[in-house]
């Protein structure tokens, strides 16, 4: 019996936990709507950027004239330095290789962006991409 109750406790808890799978998704859609230069798709993804936040047309153009398009994407996790809980994806650009995109969705509601990143950096996200590449040439 007590263990019953503690996961009828628990439970609502798991409900508003965002899952990797959540995060992949996100990205999925986030990296199409980059490729196609689709500020205004990147930006009604989440209910709560009401404008464009900077994916204007002209925005979209300078940033795929710097970094080109994005080849992929690779979930590394949470940094775990980041108060903001902040997860993290290896995300490989055309032209400039490798760099970090760190977002968070809203705890209750993945529909409301927390934090969008496009190039971010910490002590322990150089740690993970420097794993990653050390992991790669073991292969």
């Amino acid at each position: 019996m007590k263990k019953l109750i503690l996961l009828a406790c628990l439970l609502p808890l798991g409900a508003f936990a965002q899952t990797r799978t959540d995060y992949e998704n996100t990205m999925t859609r986030f990296k199409r709507y980059y490729n196609n230069e689709q500020g205004d798709s990147i930006a009604r993804m989440w209910r709560n950027v009401t404008s464009f936040n900077g994916w204007t047309p002209e925005r979209m153009k300078e940033l795929k004239a710097k970094y080109g398009v994005i080849t992929s994407t690779q979930y590394f996790g949470i940094d775990p330095s980041d108060p903001g809980k902040v997860v993290v994806f290896k995300t490989t650009f055309s032209k400039t290789g490798a760099h970090a995109i760190g977002l968070s969705l809203r705890p209750d509601d993945i529909r409301y962006l927390g934090t969008f990143r496009l190039k971010t950096t910490s002590p322990e996200i150089e740690r993970m991409m420097k794993a990653d590449k050390e992991k790669g040439k073991e292969r």
